[in-house]
């Protein structure tokens, strides 16, 4: 099975001084990042609501980013391209928008270069919309795999 290699392999990589600087949404080892926003974990990913925040380990570099991994499902894609604004300690990230419908996608933000000597970072992430599936009452924004901060 090549998932728990992949997970060790991503935990050494990108964990620093104890935050991880990397995450994974469908997975409960990381429930203490998923600050506030979140819905419970479905399968291998998780929901966000309308505004979501996790904590991450800090910048090594200036160039490092924050890069975001999740899938863009069609029957939320219906209602057009989802704008996303984010922020990391507070400071407003230039937002993204993701239009491609039915595909995984992967976003990154450019961190500002005063957060390089920061530990860890507050990321907070905010849609435009939330849409609702059939039969579901909660507000959903869309669905993410993993939050990393990298080169």
């Amino acid at each position: 099975d090549s998932t728990e290699r992949y997970r060790t392999i991503a935990l050494d990589q990108y964990v620093q001084a104890g935050t991880p600087r990397w995450i994974d949404a469908g997975s409960p080892e990381f429930a203490a990042q998923f600050l506030s926003g979140w819905h419970t974990i479905e399968q291998n990913f998780r929901w966000m609501s309308q505004k979501a925040s996790v904590r991450l380990g800090g910048c090594r570099s200036k160039q490092d980013k924050l890069y975001l991994t999740g899938f863009f499902p069609a029957t939320i894609a219906a209602g057009g391209p989802l704008r996303l604004n984010a922020s990391a300690n507070g400071q407003k990230l230039v937002p993204v928008t993701i239009s491609e419908s039915g595909q995984p996608f992967e976003i990154s933000f450019a961190l500002p270069d005063s957060l390089t000597s920061e530990k860890s970072l507050v990321i907070e992430i905010a849609t435009d919309r939330v849409s609702h599936l059939p039969g579901d009452k909660r507000d959903l924004g869309i669905i993410f795999g993993t939050l990393s901060v990298r080169p």
